[in-house]
């Protein structure tokens, strides 16, 4: 089946001509071969017709806009009406819209990621939900409401030509119309601006203190005795000798009120807690070693809490679980207040110091190896001694 205005052949259920944009009636298409619809003697006349510059219709501007492959898919759905499926649309989302040379859309989509995720560092809201329900939606979206979109914008782009250019709107669409690969590696530009800009955003510091995750699992609380959490005396057979005199107090013998520690039982979900007087002022706070799964997979029991309740504020630092954690509170520096050493093994064993400040827990250093004793400005560990002087607290 040949076109009757241009002569090119044409599919059998088409509507409008892939070559020149005609709608094609009944009695606007000719069974034979390309030479027989030029050259018959009655279709000559309409041929040569069609072949002066004839304007446009907007339908036809419409069909050069899209593109000859798939003027009779998106023609058709848009005669339908409502919403009509595209799954080119829901599965390649963006690369989709800049195919189609719809970039503001992109523009205007990215915008908005970058803004959700600067709400979302500056909040410390947690994003993993947000951003899979975010792309969930987008697909949707596109999916349902991709071919109006689409018709809009054609809509849109031929009315400006045919004001720009009047009758020679149609001229133009031939030399620059259809689809765009350029538009599609655009989109692909516009995820990789978008992933430096985001990893830039991270690093914002956020502009209030982010809550403790809720555990999906139930947390079992541990009742530890006294006796259990304060190592006041160890064995005096291994350690130290009953009649020796020594010139500093060190954990060995320190009294009640001077050292605690906190073991997790397991490294799966445990809360140990503890009351401490952090400060030796007489009041007792409340510290908490507490375990359990991340928020997003109960599955994974990779996250630790410490957590420190002092004069109505609550402090805490997460960190990842990888073997057992221990807590020591112990003053080292011999200011008045209690350091508070992580001892957990993250890629080996570590030690992670931490003091009390501006009702904040500051990170002070860490120390390679596990702790094998405390001093008065010194700490052993299995990987050497540690003395320190007052400009190390600084």
């Amino acid at each position: 089946m040949y076109c009757i205005h241009c002569g090119k052949r044409q599919s059998e259920d088409a509507r409008f001509c892939f070559s020149c944009g005609k709608e094609l009636f009944n009695g606007d298409t000719y069974e034979g071969s390309r030479h027989e619809v030029l050259h018959s003697d009655v279709n000559r006349e309409k041929v040569v017709q069609s072949t002066n510059d004839v304007p446009m219709t907007d339908d036809e501007l419409l069909v050069n806009y899209v593109g000859k492959y798939k003027a009779d898919y998106y023609l058709g759905k848009w005669l339908k009406g409502g919403i009509t499926w595209n799954w080119a649309a829901f599965f390649l989302t963006i690369f989709w819209v800049g195919y189609r040379r719809m970039y503001g859309f992109i523009i205007g989509l990215f915008t908005f990621y970058i803004l959700i995720d600067l709400t979302v560092q500056l909040l410390a809201i947690e994003s993993i939900l947000i951003d899979v329900g975010i792309g969930a939606a987008l697909s949707l979206f596109l999916g349902m409401n991709g071919n109006n979109m689409y018709e809009n914008h054609a809509k849109r782009k031929v009315k400006k030509l045919k004001q720009k250019y009047g009758d020679k709107a149609g001229a133009i669409l031939k030399i620059s119309s259809g689809p765009s690969w350029g538009g599609f590696w655009l989109g692909v530009l516009a995820y990789v601006v978008y992933g430096i800009i985001t990893f830039g955003i991270f690093y914002i510091p956020p502009i209030v203190e982010p809550e403790p995750k809720e555990f999906y699992t139930t947390v079992e609380e541990y009742d530890v005795s006294e006796d259990e959490v304060t190592e006041a005396v160890v064995d005096e057979s291994e350690s130290f000798d009953e009649s020796a005199e020594v010139e500093d107090a060190g954990w060995d013998d320190a009294p009640d009120g001077y050292y605690y520690e906190l073991v997790a039982p397991s490294v799966f979900d445990f809360s140990v807690s503890k009351d401490v007087d952090i400060n030796f002022d007489g009041i007792y706070e409340m510290v908490t070693l507490s375990g359990g799964p991340v928020l997003d997979d109960p599955y994974l029991n990779s996250e630790v809490y410490i957590t420190l309740e002092f004069e109505g504020v609550e402090m805490y630092e997460k960190f990842l679980l990888d073997g057992e954690s221990i807590l020591m509170l112990y003053d080292i520096n011999g200011d008045g207040w209690l350091e508070l050493l992580y001892e957990h093994s993250e890629g080996g064993i570590l030690v992670d110091i931490f003091q009390v400040r501006n009702n904040e827990l500051v990170f002070v250093r860490a120390l390679p190896g596990g702790v094998v004793e405390l001093d008065y400005n010194r700490i052993m560990t299995e990987d050497g001694e540690f003395i320190f002087e007052d400009w190390w607290w600084e």
